[in-house]
């Protein structure tokens, strides 16, 4: 028995065929993976969507990760990041410093309610997060760039 829901992961991956990514097919514990391209000094990051029985849930990693000197601004970069953001929320692994965004979309208990739509729009604002805050975050990991400063250009933007 297999424990997420096959209709969320089909209409996932009907979604990501319709959009021309490449992923690999939703393995025996739910999860698709795949990598993308950004328009930040990042350049890539990778993609796993966990299918669960009523809901998915999107990780975008960075490939680099906070190094201990700087994860203290790090952690007050994406608190500051965090406050306000309606869908999904940054994150850290204070173990090693990895850091992701994370969305989550409820699908319904019985009826299982999803969409392209669905799929398309918490996809879509997760990559665009990595996309806005990434070049401020990675400045920040390097030393170069404040938290402060660096969410407030990343939020000057538009």
């Amino acid at each position: 028995m297999k424990d997420y829901s096959l209709k969320i992961a089909e209409e996932i991956q009907e979604f990501l065929r319709a959009d021309d990514w490449h992923f690999d097919e939703v393995d025996e514990n739910g999860v698709i993976r795949f990598g993308c391209s950004l328009k930040c000094k990042f350049r890539r990051c990778s993609i796993h969507i966990q299918v669960r029985q009523n809901s998915y849930m999107i990780l975008a990693t960075y490939p680099i990760t906070a190094d201990e000197d700087s994860r203290t601004e790090v952690m007050e970069f994406i608190t500051r990041a965090n406050y306000g953001l309606v869908l999904g929320c940054f994150e850290m692994d204070l173990r090693d410093g990895e850091v992701r965004y994370r969305t989550s979309q409820f699908c319904g208990d019985e009826n299982v309610l999803i969409s392209h739509e669905m799929v398309k729009e918490t996809l879509y604002v997760t990559i665009s997060m990595l996309e806005r805050y990434g070049t401020a975050l990675l400045e920040v990991m390097l030393g170069s760039l404040s938290a402060k400063d660096g969410v407030e250009r990343s939020e000057s933007k538009n």
